[in-house]
């Protein structure tokens, strides 16, 4: 009889054992679940982060392409009056190449002369000139381009 009330109380110990832990943890089930819902919340924060790196990346390229055209335009009026036609050229930065071009035309409109009130008049004639620069790129399967333009003053004394 001692060895079975012996059997008895080491049944009882181990079953409150198990109970005491199977209330104070967690199951394989439930720490698979809570992963699988973190991995995708995970996956969602690096979906976002790429997504805001691309962005990134294509607001620097329009900032780089609209600097080069500005370049562009502040040679033409350190030269002093542009010539009337094309010129065109490439530029190579940040691994992309640009492409631009130039126009340069002769205004003949009846605009206010450079530095003085009233009509043009046949001396203002081949001083007032609208200049387009348009610089291109490659991006991906697509093309893509920004255009400036301006109009430029020859401002020397005739």
């Amino acid at each position: 009889m001692t060895q079975t009330s012996r059997v008895g109380t080491l049944r009882t110990r181990h079953s409150e054992f198990r109970t005491q832990n199977s209330e104070s943890g967690f199951t394989l089930v439930e720490v698979m679940v809570a992963l699988a819902i973190a991995a995708i919340g995970v996956m969602g924060l690096m979906r976002l982060l790429s997504l805001n790196l691309a962005a990134v990346d294509k607001a620097d390229t329009m900032a780089l392409a609209i600097a080069i055209a500005q370049n562009q335009i502040a040679e033409l009026e350190a030269k002093g009056p542009p010539p009337v036609g094309t010129k065109a050229g490439a530029i190579e930065r940040n691994r992309t190449d640009f492409y631009w071009q130039t126009q340069v035309s002769d205004l003949q409109l009846p605009l206010a002369p450079c530095g003085k009130l009233g009509q043009t008049t046949s001396a203002d004639q081949g001083r007032i000139h609208k200049v387009v620069v348009t610089v291109r790129w490659d991006r991906g399967l697509g093309r893509k381009n920004v255009s400036l333009s301006t109009i430029l003053c020859d401002r020397r004394i005739p």
